[in-house]
């Protein structure tokens, strides 16, 4: 049988499986059916779902809002056969039988908590509950903020044992993700920023490791006013100094590395020393030392590393304009966008973060087809991604 699906992990998404969206104007209309949805199945009495919208109006008016509401969710669930709304005298809800609701299925996935679901409910769980939607009107409010408090808790518990479970088996990429997630739902996780350092150590990533402890210490020191603890301290002069052992380098890495390395040229010296050329004075930007090489103080000859590259500068189209009509939720979805699709790919495509501007980002990849990939991966993710966007 044909389901009505609920995407509210994230936004708000409705679709049956024979149309591509479910398409409802009214907002408490919206408020009223992803309600429902989120009790998948329970009955909720008509003075409940009155009082939840409708709390500044006397009960005649918003018994009456509820029925020319409900008369609205039947019209827009017309092609929808059977009707999952079911309308009783005193009782409202959606049948169980009729539906597939990611925050339902999140809610049964990671309370059993085995391995194989808890990265299914990790998957399911992409943002907040209702993320970006708001209505005007206390009670629905407070409900909102409550359940997403629940289910941002929850994420969290489950990003936390499946980064546990990735670091145990040494999937160090996957463990990246999760710790990126956590952070952002929590970014002031000291503990989270020494996993994450830790982890791109191990993938070879030092400098990332470092721009993390550097994004920690500014992070803690604005929002608590308080300096980074002695162990994440200590952590960071360790990969300063190149202690920290790379204990494991997996296979994609170290295929990215290899794919890295210079090409012969027909003027390169010999074969002992096919990868570097001779500097003399001062290192530029555009070359790479190698870790055992120091500086010559007395402007002497220095071997430095020489690769192509292919640097692509990217920012968010109408950014300034969403910033001016919330600020604070642009925000929060460029966070959400960068660490659950962008960096993942980025990082996919053997590609660094060279600098951050704002929504700006300017990159480096080992080639220019791995760039046209990732751009071309991260501009059909986002088209993915915006068409669950509720309108206003």
């Amino acid at each position: 049988m044909p389901l009505l699906h609920f995407r509210l992990l994230g936004g708000c998404e409705i679709r049956w499986d024979s149309v591509p969206r479910i398409k409802i104007s009214i907002r408490k209309a919206q408020a009223l059916l992803a309600y429902l949805a989120v009790q998948s199945g329970k009955t909720t009495s008509r003075e409940t779902l009155a009082n939840l919208l409708w709390s500044d109006r006397g009960d005649k008016q918003a018994y009456g809002s509820l029925r020319q509401t409900l008369t609205v969710l039947r019209k827009a669930l017309e092609p929808v056969e059977p009707s999952p709304l079911i309308v009783e005298k005193d009782d409202i809800y959606l049948d169980l039988s009729a539906i597939d609701v990611d925050a339902f299925a999140f809610t049964q996935l990671h309370t059993n908590g085995n391995d194989l679901e808890l990265e299914t409910a990790a998957a399911l769980y992409r943002g907040d509950l209702l993320e970006g939607f708001t209505l005007p009107d206390p009670v629905f409010d407070e409900w909102l903020e409550g359940a997403r408090r629940e289910y941002r808790q929850a994420g969290i518990r489950v990003l936390a044992q499946l980064l546990k479970l990735k670091t145990t088996k040494e999937a160090h990429e996957d463990a990246i993700l999760c710790a990126q997630r956590l952070l952002n739902l929590d970014p002031l996780q000291e503990s989270i920023h020494r996993d994450l350092m830790d982890l791109y150590v191990r993938v070879g990533q030092r400098n990332s490791a470092l721009h993390q402890f550097e994004l920690c210490r500014d992070l803690l020191e604005r929002d608590l006013g308080v300096p980074p603890e002695a162990e994440t301290e200590a952590l960071a002069d360790r990969i300063r100094q190149d202690r920290l052992e790379n204990k494991s380098t997996p296979k994609a890495m170290e295929t990215v590395l290899e794919d890295t390395k210079s090409p012969r040229y027909p003027d390169d010296p010999p074969d002992e020393t096919p990868n570097e050329t001779i500097v003399e004075g001062p290192p530029t930007d555009t070359l790479s030392r190698r870790p055992n090489q120091t500086n010559s103080s007395n402007g002497g000859a220095e071997r430095a590393e020489r690769r192509l590259a292919a640097i692509v500068s990217a920012d968010v189209a109408g950014f300034s304009r969403l910033m001016n009509v919330d600020e604070a939720g642009t925000l929060a979805s460029l966070r959400a966008h960068r660490a659950e699709l962008i960096d993942p790919l980025i990082a996919e495509h053997g590609g660094r973060i060279v600098k951050t501007m704002g929504d700006g980002l300017l990159l480096e990849f080992p080639s220019v087809l791995a760039a046209v990939h990732c751009c071309v991966e991260v501009q059909d993710g986002m088209e993915v991604r915006n068409a669950g966007v509720v309108g206003d």
